[in-house]
């Protein structure tokens, strides 16, 4: 299964439905490049949050900050931000990508 990791530029900082968020591409892969196993939605994303935040694959960008609050994760076609207490389903995920160095 395809994965996408978009960190936000916000962070913890919360914002409304009207403000324009911004995000750069973390990492792009597999689950199976991430040691995880196909599953329900809701399994995966804890397995991504806690991946993420102790042991980041080899490409995850060095200059980035770990996963964190209003960030992104796009399982497939799905899109999931990270809330303070679980997950928000993103109906149609289309903020706007900055590219990184």
């Amino acid at each position: 299964m395809r994965l996408e990791i978009y960190i936000n530029d916000k962070l913890i900082k919360p914002f409304g439905e009207d403000e324009e968020t911004t995000y750069k591409l973390g990492w792009s892969g597999t689950l199976e490049q991430l040691k995880i196993r196909r599953g329900e939605d809701d399994k995966i994303l804890e397995l991504v949050f806690f991946k993420l935040n102790s042991e980041r694959p080899d490409d995850y960008p060095n200059d980035f900050r770990t996963f964190s609050v209003g960030d992104v994760v796009c399982i497939e076609d799905r899109a999931y931000k990270c809330l303070a207490e679980g997950w928000q389903k993103i109906d149609s995920f289309n903020a706007k990508v900055i590219q990184t160095n």
